[in-house]
């Protein structure tokens, strides 16, 4: 799944790629940024991109700590489609 991805207050707000970030994800997280970039869910760890898949279901967005997005080098990822664009 592609997905966008938004900073907001101590994280990340994710959602599919054919949708902005959610009314509700700004209501939960706080304001979000204008889109940072794409990345492709599969090249995240296998549990992260379970729970990821997971969020977007139940609310269509997904909420990413800091630390998860360190720990998966979502900043790489988000370069590297950068840079594809």
């Amino acid at each position: 799944m592609r997905l966008n991805v938004f900073s907001c207050r101590d994280g990340f707000v994710l959602s599919a790629d054919c949708m902005l970030a959610p009314r509700a994800a700004e209501m939960d997280c706080g304001p979000v940024s204008a889109l940072l970039g794409t990345i492709n869910c599969t090249e995240l760890p296998e549990d992260v991109c379970a729970d990821i898949n997971n969020q977007v279901d139940a609310r269509q967005y997904a909420f990413v700590t800091m630390e998860v997005a360190v720990s998966s080098n979502l900043r790489a990822l988000i370069e590297d489609s950068a840079r594809i664009a």
